[in-house]
Protein backbone atom coordinates (compact mmCIF):
# COMPACT_ATOMS: atom_id res chain seq x y z
CA UNK A 1 0.00 0.00 0.00
CA UNK A 2 1.35 3.33 -1.05
CA UNK A 3 0.88 6.23 1.50
CA UNK A 4 0.17 9.60 0.25
CA UNK A 5 0.29 11.71 2.56
CA UNK A 6 -2.19 14.63 4.21
CA UNK A 7 -2.45 17.89 3.50
CA UNK A 8 -0.17 20.19 6.23
CA UNK A 9 -2.60 22.35 8.27
CA UNK A 10 0.02 24.91 8.87
CA UNK A 11 -0.23 28.58 8.08
CA UNK A 12 2.23 29.31 6.33
CA UNK A 13 2.51 30.90 3.19
CA UNK A 14 1.92 29.00 -0.18
CA UNK A 15 2.15 30.50 -3.87
CA UNK A 16 2.64 28.17 -6.62
CA UNK A 17 5.00 28.77 -9.42
CA UNK A 18 4.38 31.24 -12.50
CA UNK A 19 6.36 29.41 -15.06
CA UNK A 20 6.59 25.73 -15.01
CA UNK A 21 10.45 25.72 -14.42
CA UNK A 22 10.36 28.31 -11.44
CA UNK A 23 9.94 26.52 -8.59
CA UNK A 24 13.31 27.47 -7.13
CA UNK A 25 12.05 31.31 -7.75
CA UNK A 26 8.64 30.94 -5.94
CA UNK A 27 10.28 28.31 -3.13
CA UNK A 28 12.37 31.81 -2.92
CA UNK A 29 9.26 34.03 -2.24
CA UNK A 30 7.63 31.19 0.17
CA UNK A 31 10.58 31.81 2.57
CA UNK A 32 11.88 35.35 1.74
CA UNK A 33 7.97 36.58 2.43
CA UNK A 34 8.33 33.67 5.82
CA UNK A 35 11.14 35.19 7.28
CA UNK A 36 10.69 39.36 5.98
CA UNK A 37 6.90 39.78 5.93
CA UNK A 38 6.87 41.06 2.70
CA UNK A 39 5.84 39.35 -0.64
CA UNK A 40 7.54 39.67 -3.33
CA UNK A 41 6.91 39.60 -6.95
CA UNK A 42 8.05 36.00 -8.37
CA UNK A 43 8.62 37.81 -11.87
CA UNK A 44 11.14 40.73 -9.70
CA UNK A 45 12.72 37.20 -8.46
CA UNK A 46 13.05 35.63 -11.83
CA UNK A 47 14.37 39.21 -13.45
CA UNK A 48 17.48 39.68 -10.53
CA UNK A 49 18.18 35.63 -10.96
CA UNK A 50 19.11 35.91 -14.44
CA UNK A 51 21.59 38.41 -14.06
CA UNK A 52 23.54 35.64 -11.79
CA UNK A 53 25.56 32.64 -13.43
CA UNK A 54 23.58 29.65 -13.23
CA UNK A 55 20.24 31.79 -12.06
CA UNK A 56 17.28 31.47 -13.91
CA UNK A 57 17.33 31.67 -17.47
CA UNK A 58 21.05 31.21 -17.44
CA UNK A 59 21.66 28.01 -15.68
CA UNK A 60 23.31 25.76 -18.63
CA UNK A 61 21.11 23.12 -17.95
CA UNK A 62 18.19 24.77 -19.30
CA UNK A 63 15.80 24.07 -16.45
CA UNK A 64 14.75 26.84 -13.88
CA UNK A 65 17.10 27.71 -11.33
CA UNK A 66 20.46 26.33 -9.78
CA UNK A 67 19.71 25.93 -5.76
CA UNK A 68 23.02 26.91 -5.14
CA UNK A 69 22.55 30.54 -6.59
CA UNK A 70 19.37 31.28 -4.46
CA UNK A 71 21.83 33.03 -1.41
CA UNK A 72 23.76 35.23 -3.70
CA UNK A 73 20.37 36.25 -4.59
CA UNK A 74 19.53 36.88 -1.63
CA UNK A 75 22.38 38.50 -0.13
CA UNK A 76 22.91 40.56 -3.35
CA UNK A 77 19.33 42.18 -3.31
CA UNK A 78 17.97 41.59 -0.14
CA UNK A 79 20.73 41.75 2.39
CA UNK A 80 19.29 44.74 3.91
CA UNK A 81 16.37 42.18 5.29
CA UNK A 82 17.22 38.74 4.82
CA UNK A 83 20.56 37.10 4.43
CA UNK A 84 21.04 33.24 3.21
CA UNK A 85 23.69 30.65 2.99
CA UNK A 86 23.60 27.52 0.80
CA UNK A 87 24.63 23.89 2.24
CA UNK A 88 25.98 21.53 -0.60
CA UNK A 89 23.69 18.21 -1.36
CA UNK A 90 24.60 15.49 1.62
CA UNK A 91 25.40 17.74 4.00
CA UNK A 92 22.06 18.38 6.25
CA UNK A 93 19.55 16.12 8.29
CA UNK A 94 15.89 16.41 8.77
CA UNK A 95 17.66 17.21 12.16
CA UNK A 96 18.64 20.44 10.73
CA UNK A 97 15.62 21.52 8.88
CA UNK A 98 13.92 21.18 12.45
CA UNK A 99 16.36 22.68 14.12
CA UNK A 100 16.29 25.71 11.19
CA UNK A 101 12.49 26.01 11.15
CA UNK A 102 12.35 26.45 14.99
CA UNK A 103 14.54 29.27 14.53
CA UNK A 104 11.73 31.07 12.04
CA UNK A 105 14.67 30.20 9.29
CA UNK A 106 13.45 30.01 5.63
CA UNK A 107 14.23 26.75 3.86
CA UNK A 108 14.47 25.71 0.26
CA UNK A 109 15.21 22.20 -0.39
CA UNK A 110 16.05 20.05 -3.54
CA UNK A 111 14.51 17.23 -3.72
CA UNK A 112 13.55 14.41 -6.88
CA UNK A 113 10.50 13.45 -8.35
CA UNK A 114 8.43 11.98 -6.36
CA UNK A 115 4.62 10.66 -6.06
CA UNK A 116 4.48 14.18 -4.02
CA UNK A 117 6.18 16.63 -6.35
CA UNK A 118 5.37 16.84 -9.79
CA UNK A 119 8.34 17.52 -11.72
CA UNK A 120 10.30 15.63 -14.57
CA UNK A 121 13.73 16.19 -12.75
CA UNK A 122 15.10 18.21 -9.68
CA UNK A 123 12.44 20.51 -8.24
CA UNK A 124 12.49 23.01 -5.06
CA UNK A 125 10.32 23.27 -2.00
CA UNK A 126 10.08 25.12 0.60
CA UNK A 127 10.13 23.36 4.61
CA UNK A 128 8.33 25.21 6.90
CA UNK A 129 8.57 22.55 9.85
CA UNK A 130 8.93 18.96 10.71
CA UNK A 131 6.80 17.52 13.97
CA UNK A 132 5.66 14.07 15.37
CA UNK A 133 1.83 13.38 13.72
CA UNK A 134 0.79 9.73 15.92
CA UNK A 135 4.07 8.95 16.39
CA UNK A 136 5.61 9.36 13.12
CA UNK A 137 7.98 12.50 12.32
CA UNK A 138 6.64 14.16 9.20
CA UNK A 139 8.46 17.16 6.89
CA UNK A 140 5.84 20.18 6.58
CA UNK A 141 6.70 21.63 3.21
CA UNK A 142 5.15 23.90 1.25
CA UNK A 143 5.56 22.99 -2.59
CA UNK A 144 4.65 25.51 -5.85
CA UNK A 145 4.14 22.57 -7.92
CA UNK A 146 1.34 22.90 -9.49
CA UNK A 147 1.95 26.16 -11.37
CA UNK A 148 -0.46 29.29 -10.02
CA UNK A 149 -1.49 26.88 -7.08
CA UNK A 150 1.12 24.80 -5.01
CA UNK A 151 0.11 22.83 -2.26
CA UNK A 152 1.06 22.09 1.43
CA UNK A 153 2.12 18.25 2.51
CA UNK A 154 3.03 16.74 5.62
CA UNK A 155 5.45 13.53 4.42
CA UNK A 156 6.65 10.87 6.39
CA UNK A 157 10.43 11.97 7.35
CA UNK A 158 11.66 8.92 5.54
CA UNK A 159 9.62 9.04 2.63
CA UNK A 160 11.30 12.57 2.16
CA UNK A 161 14.51 11.54 2.76
CA UNK A 162 14.41 9.27 -0.04
CA UNK A 163 13.50 12.76 -2.49
CA UNK A 164 15.48 14.90 -0.69
CA UNK A 165 19.21 15.39 -2.20
CA UNK A 166 20.25 16.40 1.30
CA UNK A 167 21.01 20.39 0.58
CA UNK A 168 19.48 23.46 1.88
CA UNK A 169 19.10 27.07 1.58
CA UNK A 170 18.63 28.84 4.83
CA UNK A 171 17.19 32.33 4.77
CA UNK A 172 17.33 34.52 8.10
CA UNK A 173 15.94 37.93 8.76
CA UNK A 174 18.92 40.63 9.38
CA UNK A 175 18.11 42.40 12.52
Amino acid sequence: MMYFPARAKHGTFLVGQEKGDSCTIASTRMALKQVTGVDYKESDLRKLSSKIDNGYERNPNKWGTSPDTTAKLINDNYGKSANASYSNPGTQSVADLQSAAKDGKGIIVSVRNSEWFGSSAAHSVTVVGVKTENGQQVVLVNDPWPPNTGKKLAIPADDFKRAWYGDATFISKVK
